[in-house]
């Protein structure tokens, strides 16, 4: 659970706290959550900074993830207006691997992405092959 930081093994059912002020949010093991800045509402064109919550498997493992992403306005998308970020989460007992690849020609407003790791992940972490420090600023363009 995101907010308690607490891990849990599957197949099993839990019953958790919904405090209205911190609901539960759940993330499978191998996930990648595109996070925004702007809580009352999301404006693409304000937005500068995206966050990636990366979860990473406990062990080794590997996942294939997709992002998408666009104005949210017009039908663009249909003409290449889009972004997705294709992306393959791999770890091991040593290292966190995130390979990202780009789709589609629209240019989001944030060129920043921050990749925030669990606070108690001791794995380094590599974007595209270079060491990345948990919540270092990545430009977009560099990754992809």
């Amino acid at each position: 659970m995101i907010y308690s930081k607490t891990w849990y093994a599957g197949g099993q059912e839990i019953t958790l706290p919904a405090a209205l002020e911190e609901l539960p949010l759940l993330a499978r093991a191998g996930s990648v959550i595109p996070m925004s800045n702007r809580i009352a509402h999301v404006d693409a064109d304000k937005e500068t900074l995206r966050k990636f919550l990366v979860f990473p498997h406990k062990g080794t493992g590997q996942r294939h993830i997709s992002i998408f992403d666009d104005d949210g306005l017009t039908t663009g998308y249909l003409n290449d207006l889009y972004l997705q970020l294709n992306i393959i989460l791999s770890s091991d007992l040593s290292r966190i691997d995130l390979t990202i690849s780009r789709e589609g020609k629209w240019k989001p407003a944030y060129e920043d992405i921050a990749f925030v790791l669990p606070e108690s992940e001791q794995r380094d972490l590599y974007v595209n092959g270079q060491l990345v420090t948990s919540s270092k600023v990545v430009r977009l363009s560099e990754l992809v």
